[in-house]
């Protein structure tokens, strides 16, 4: 079972990336951005009237855990949505004028480095030798890529 869910997961974070550079020919980074997120939104606002409608005790069970979540959290996330928006417009921009099988690769590289540095700084994380041994055989994997 989670080999399929690898499977879903790696194929539906893969082929949007093709779609996002063709649609660059015709829309700005701002406009893909803005158009992604209103169907997003269609789609997430649609669920929500349904449980709002049909489930209320799960919308109210909702709206009182994020009322109790400390404001700290509530930053984090704010924190979360600026740096995930300064992402997009900067992967858009790679995208328009390189290609994407270099692109992907490279950014997919440099966050699993960045997660391991993370990881280990911040979240107190273990990184065993061998670990370590991967993370330099993905810097000389970008090195190779470019």
């Amino acid at each position: 079972m989670n080999l399929v869910l690898y499977f879903l997961s790696a194929f539906g974070w893969s082929i949007p990336f093709f779609l996002f550079k063709d649609l660059t020919n015709y829309l700005t980074n701002i406009d893909i951005i803005l158009v992604n997120h209103i169907i997003w939104h269609f789609f997430i606002l649609s669920f929500m009237l349904f449980i709002l409608v049909f489930k209320n005790n799960k919308a109210t069970k909702f709206i009182n855990k994020v009322k109790k979540l400390p404001p700290y959290y509530l930053y984090r996330i704010i924190f979360i949505v600026l740096i995930g928006i300064i992402s997009q417009l900067s992967y858009l921009r790679l995208i328009k004028f390189e290609d994407v099988s270099v692109v992907i690769p490279n950014i997919r590289a440099l966050s699993t480095i960045f997660i391991g540095i993370l990881g280990y700084f911040i979240f107190k994380e273990n990184i065993t030798l061998i670990k370590f041994g991967g993370l330099l055989l993905i810097l000389s994997g970008i090195y190779l890529l470019n």
